[in-house]
């Protein structure tokens, strides 16, 4: 595994925790859809490990004209046989940096200050302004590594490209629903005097909010696979409607750690949306279905679905008072995937729990 993420969690690239998600219909048809900077607002990072992928959670905690600060939360792969290490780290980005930083430091270790001031976790809005109008920036990546307790800091500086003549479509999972989002698709090569390494990403293209979906450079490859902001009313609604129709629905807003069927704690506000449901109506029997991507031998994968959909009823019925008898859990393994599993956002979006009316 790569040393460096045992005690540090690889925020790649990740912008400010927001997004404006203009929607990819014909010019002028439609309005953009802007998901709003407030407090709980969520993003979902897939990283890729040898040992396997993991998810890391930021949330949004303080926003002000000042800045916004943020808390991330990962469990990584730390040696076989499923173990892991949680880390947990603040950010505090001072508005002055979200708009005009030129340096990114991407990449932080736990006991670390809150702010570093003249850096954002991802580029600044000076850059997306620049990548949208002329097609090139200048930036700085701050590579920091960890190597047998000693932390190195080492100043990439270059020029990035925009890749197209313009904005370019982005499928993303958002508030449970599959949306395209237009982003700047950019690359280009970073250097100091010791050599040089590539960097590509696609950020948003919009200059308020220039949140970094996918990322790829010096020991680094992660994507966002789910954004979610606080709309339980909507959230809540979607599921009723589609249960409600008999059919079956895709909830990605329960975790848990990584290669366990242990719930994360960030999965409470789902898990209270599907009681509350169960509550306003109480003639529906739900079958709870666990899926796994395929990473992993055929039997272990089927086992961790299956106890993962017990937990999921578990909690339900230790928690918030559901009658047993009106949740059956089942898995299946990586049989029934909704995407490709040779991609880091097709294995996120196969792992997940089916909920459907019996």
């Amino acid at each position: 595994m790569n040393k460096t993420l045992l005690g540090s969690i690889a925020f790649v690239l990740g912008a400010a925790a927001l997004a404006s998600t203009a929607l990819a219909h014909a010019a002028g048809s439609e309005a953009a859809l802007r998901i709003p900077l407030v407090v709980g607002l969520t993003t979902i990072r897939s990283v890729a490990e040898t040992l396997g992928d993991y998810e890391s959670i930021r949330i949004t905690t303080a926003v002000s004209s000042a800045g916004y600060s943020f808390g991330n939360h990962a469990e990584v792969p730390d040696g076989p046989g499923g173990k892991t290490r949680e880390i947990k780290v603040v950010r505090t980005v001072p508005m002055a940096d979200h708009l005009h930083a030129r340096v990114m430091r991407n990449r932080f270790n736990e006991g670390d200050a809150a702010v570093f001031a003249g850096t954002t976790p991802g580029v600044s809005a000076d850059i997306v302004n620049e990548l949208r109008n002329t097609g090139h920036a200048t930036m700085t990546l701050l590579d920091v590594r960890e190597i047998f307790g000693l932390v190195s800091e080492h100043s990439l500086k270059g020029t990035v490209t925009r890749i197209g003549a313009g904005a370019e479509d982005f499928s993303l999972i958002v508030n449970g629903q599959r949306v395209t989002l237009r982003v700047l698709h950019a690359k280009g090569r970073l250097a100091d005097e010791r050599g040089g390494h590539d960097i590509e990403f696609h950020v948003l293209d919009d200059p308020d909010n220039p949140l970094m979906l996918s990322s790829t450079g010096p020991s680094f490859t992660t994507r966002i696979t789910r954004i979610e902001y606080p709309q339980a009313a909507a959230n809540a609604a979607s599921i009723e409607s589609k249960l409600a129709a008999n059919q079956p629905v895709d909830v990605y807003g329960i975790y848990f750690a990584f290669g366990s069927d242990r719930l994360r704690p960030e999965s409470d506000r789902v898990l209270q949306e599907v009681a509350d449901l169960l509550k306003k109506h109480v003639d529906w029997k739900l079958q709870v279905d666990g899926h796994t991507d395929n990473i992993g031998g055929d039997v272990a994968n089927l086992d961790l679905s299956r106890r993962r959909a017990a937990a999921v009823k578990a909690a339900l019925v230790q928690r918030y008072a559901i009658p047993s008898a009106r949740l059956t859990p089942a898995g299946f393994g990586a049989g029934r995937p909704k995407e490709r599993n040779d991609s880091i956002e097709g294995r996120a979006l196969n792992r997940r729990v089916e909920l459907r009316r019996l």
